[in-house]
């Protein structure tokens, strides 16, 4: 039965993905939308959190919502795919000899089994870590008992230790399945975020399969994938990898749109983002460092990307209004007004160093990050002074960006500084590192040098040696 309403619930946001796909036109044919089903699946998730995390507080039924969001995502793309044909926009395989092609596989076999050995390590597992159940998963059954977010319990200082303050997408989305099994079973919330974890990796793929070769992507896909901190962090309940991999794939939609300025790449993108920094707090720094850094990259058509960041910040203050009109208490890890306090700020200026010498024994040299982010960091800088790879720019920046304002964080915490890593730093350091990992297939490209893409009507791709056309603004 809880296999079935997975099922169920993941298909009607897949549903409700290729709708959006189809809105802004990033699909423009029926068969666009099936060739896009990886993306499209996540995409709902992003569109269906976003809307939970706006409405439920507003009393919209999550019941209502899981029928009216794949109802309308399926009525758009009728709307919009019907009439006119309009050539389609799925990219073309990429030429690639015989090895190539056999490592390829090899690699995206082994990317699949990794998943399913994954999954059948899941299968049967329960909620075991303490914000897993105690905070993830008590949100997501408040949700789909109640059906909205009740201030009997999303603003009840009895809760106040869960983080009430946090968005409301990931609880948002784990809840649906629990709607449709008409039941609360805590694998089922362990199960929807592992699919989110393979719908992001299905999303990096399809994004990048026209612009990078087979063997260089599924290299990746296989390095992410095979790192323990992934599925490990997945398999817990917290949101900080399904976090992560919104980043991810908004980055790459950012990353190809500064290509070649494809408007429904950003919006995409946007949309993306939008999910992140509904997920939870620190999703909205690096929504944030994300948008900035391609405001550098992105010459000429700023303007875009300040709508894109608008548009981010619009989708968050629904929330925010919310939290403040019934007063749900913040969270004590840390206050923000404390940084126009010169005299505290100066005070802790040790606390600098002390971050930066922890990620760099927990996160680069031990733990179940590595070896991803030494294979990342080599990869920015081999882009950076080899070839200037305009996506090793965009990563350079987006890393840049997001350590230090999660070491502004840790600075202005009233915890102690070691006490606070130890309890959180290597999953918030999930956004940053996957972010960067999913620009890597592209600046791997860039180092070897692009060959020529197959042609068809309706590309993704722009020609070697052919600069992207600014998008008027």
């Amino acid at each position: 039965m809880n296999a079935l309403a997975i099922g169920v619930a993941n298909v009607l946001l897949t549903v409700t993905g290729a709708g959006a796909l189809a809105v802004i036109g990033f699909a423009r044919s029926r068969r666009d939308l099936v060739r896009m089903a990886g993306v499209a699946w996540l995409a709902g998730m992003a569109v269906a959190g976003i809307a939970g995390a706006i409405l439920t507080p507003l009393g919209a039924h999550v019941s209502w919502l899981l029928v009216i969001l794949p109802t309308a995502g399926g009525a758009a793309a009728v709307w919009r795919l019907t009439g006119e044909r309009i050539p389609g926009t799925t990219p073309p395989a990429r030429a690639a000899s015989i090895t190539s092609r056999a490592a390829a596989a090899l690699l995206a076999g082994a990317t699949a089994s990794i998943g399913i050995v994954a999954l059948w390590a899941l299968s049967g597992a329960p909620l075991e870590e303490y914000d897993g159940w105690a905070m993830w998963g008590m949100k997501a059954h408040a949700l789909a008992a109640l059906g909205t977010a009740d201030p009997d319990v999303f603003a009840s200082a009895a809760y106040f230790p869960a983080h009430l303050e946090y968005p409301l997408a990931i609880p948002f989305l784990s809840s649906l399945p629990l709607v449709v099994a008409g039941t609360f079973d805590s694998n089922v919330v362990v199960i929807q975020g592992f699919l989110t974890g393979v719908a992001g990796i299905a999303g990096i793929w399809f994004l990048l399969r026209d612009r990078v070769r087979p063997v260089v992507l599924w290299a990746w896909l296989a390095a992410i994938v095979a790192t323990p901190a992934v599925a490990g962090q997945l398999g817990t309940g917290y949101a900080d990898v399904q976090l992560a991999l919104f980043v991810a794939v908004g980055l790459v939609c950012l990353a190809r749109w500064a290509e070649d300025g494809r408007r429904p790449m950003l919006a995409l993108g946007a949309v993306f983002l939008a999910a992140a920094a509904l997920s939870k707090n620190e999703g909205a720094l690096f929504a944030a460092a994300a948008i900035l850094s391609t405001l550098v990259v992105a010459k000429g058509r700023r303007r875009s990307v300040l709508v894109c960041g608008a548009f981010v910040l619009g989708m968050l203050i629904p929330w925010h209004v919310w939290t403040t009109t019934i007063d749900i208490p913040r969270g004590s890890d840390y206050d923000l007004g404390s940084s126009f306090d010169p005299g505290y700020v100066l005070g802790r200026l040790g606390r600098i160093r002390l971050t930066y010498e922890w990620f760099w024994r927990r996160v680069l040299f031990s733990g179940d990050w590595k070896p991803l982010p030494l294979i990342a960091i080599a990869t920015v800088t081999a882009g950076l002074t080899v070839r200037r790879s305009q996506a090793a720019v965009l990563a350079a920046l987006f890393s840049v960006l997001s350590v230090a304002g999660l070491t502004w964080i840790y600075l202005i915490s009233p915890l102690g500084v070691d006490d606070f890593l130890d309890s959180n730093g290597t999953r918030v350091v999930a956004s940053v590192v996957l972010g960067v990992a999913a620009l890597g297939p592209l600046i791997v490209d860039d180092l070897i040098g692009r060959p020529a893409p197959a042609t068809s009507s309706g590309t993704l791709s722009t020609r070697p040696g052919q600069r992207p056309q600014p998008e008027s603004s």
